[in-house]
Formats: structure tokens, C-alpha cells, sequence
């Protein structure tokens, strides 16, 4: 569907079915500043309008499951859970035409739920993997992620299991990652991060904002939009 109004939708049909393209919950789509760029676990298309469609790579280089993305000075990174060749980062430089898997420094990890940009390098947080803790990585390029940080209470005490979603945000000062258990963190430069927890919360998604961060979540009863202070606390 497109609108230029938000109000008023029209819908355009695909040669590709959506079906197929959803094959499953984890895709999803980014402007680039010239293309939309989708991707799912079996298809990756762009389109200069939201109307006209191309498929580029299908099968090839996309995610098992997408759940964060982020393109900033034509550079388009997904995220997701690991897909062919244990990819959990893929990187289009070209628009989407082309992709190639980066791989984190950390270890023990296969699955990156969350990504931003401040300005200067990309900033993505793992979800789970071998490892019990979630992890911070950045790159300025979007292709060499380095390790900055391990976030050691975000466990995941909701169900029991180690974490299975992280956020992360910028907001032009304060970086905040958030997890379904209530659990958040806030940091300056990605590598140093004050743990805290708000309990009876599960986090869903947060951006930053010009004077803090906009949140949804639930209370375990209803959905939620909460904001907070500058500095996320």
C-alpha cells in the first residue's frame, strides 16, 4: 500500500505474491534515500516508488528472519536471525542491487534484534545465541562490526529463557537498548553501559527523540506508549 497523506492508502498489487514474500513474521522494509529496500527470508526487493517492484537476490544473502534495519549515507544494513551461511548481518552499498554478509567480532551469537545509527557508525545489539548475554557491536561502515560491550543482566526472567529481543536507540546524546523482561540500558558510547529495570514491563520498540525516547510496551494487560527523560532513566 502507498499514501501521501497517511490517511488515504492505495493498494498495488505485486507480481510476487505477498504470501511468498511473508513467508514468515521476520522482514521488513527501509528507504535509502533513493529505493525501498524489503527483505524477507526468501525475497529481496526494491523500488523507487513503493508502486514498480524488482526482485534482486532472491534466496540469496537475506536473513532467516529480519528484525531491525537501518540505512544511512547509501549504506542499507539488515539484521535478523541467522539465515544461509550463518549470516546474521547482511550490507547493500549499491541500493540493494547487491549484499554481502558481515560478520561481528563477538562469538557465541546468532541472532542481532536491534540497530541504529548516531550519526557516525552503525550500533547493533544481539538477541541471544550461544551466549547467555546480549552484545553491543558498532561499525562505522556498516561491514566490520567490532564488539564493544556485553550486557550481563539482561536475561531474560519473563519466561525464563535468555533474552530474545533487544532495541536499541540514539537520541543525539544517550544511546537506550531495551528487552522484553523490563530490563534497559542506557549509554553514552556504546560501550559503557548503567543497567536498569522496570518492572512488569515488556519493551517492544523505541526510537529516540529531541528530548528522550518514545516507547511501546506492555504491562503484561494492555499495551502501553511511555516516555522518558534525556537521558533514558
Amino acid at each position: 500500500y502507498t499514501s501521501t497523506n497517511g490517511t488515504t492508502w492505495t493498494k498495488n498489487d505485486l507480481a510476487t505474491t505477498w504470501v511468498e514474500l511473508l513467508s514468515n513474521i521476520g522482514a521488513g522494509m527501509v528507504w535509502d534515500g533513493s529505493n525501498f529496500i524489503f527483505m524477507s527470508d526468501k525475497f529481496i526487493m526494491t523500488s523507487a516508488n513503493g508502486v514498480a517492484w524488482t526482485e534482486t537476490n532472491p534466496k540469496t544473502n537475506s536473513l532467516a528472519l529480519v528484525w531491525g534495519r537501518e540505512s544511512v549515507g547509501g549504506v542499507t544494513v539488515f539484521i535478523g536471525d541467522e539465515g544461509s551461511s550463518n549470516n546474521t548481518v547482511t550490507v547493500s552499498v549499491n541500493g540493494g542491487s547487491t549484499w554481502a554478509y558481515s560478520t561481528p567480532s563477538d562469538t557465541g551469537v546468532n541472532f542481532y534484534s536491534g540497530i541504529c545509527h548516531n550519526g557516525s557508525a552503525f550500533f547493533i545489539i544481539s538477541g541471544y545465541g550461544d551466549s547467555l548475554t546480549p552484545r553491543v557491536c558498532s561499525s562505522s561502515d556498516g561491514t566490520s562490526f567490532v564488539e564493544l560491550s556485553t550486557l550481563l543482566t539482561f536475561t531474560n526472567t519473563f519466561v525464563g529463557d535468555p533474552v530474545s529481543l533487544n532495541r536499541i536507540a540514539w537520541n543525539g546524546t544517550y544511546f537506550c537498548a531495551t528487552c522484553p523482561n523490563g530490563a534497559y540500558a542506557i549509554s553514552t558510547d556504546g560501550a559503557t553501559w548503567d543497567e536498569y529495570e522496570e518492572v512488569g514491563f515488556a519493551f517492544a520498540q523505541i526510537i529516540g527523540t529531541a528530548t528522550g525516547f518514545l516507547a511501546t510496551a506492555t504491562d503484561g494487560r494492555t499495551a502501553v506508549i511511555t516516555t522518558a527523560s534525556a537521558n533514558g532513566t
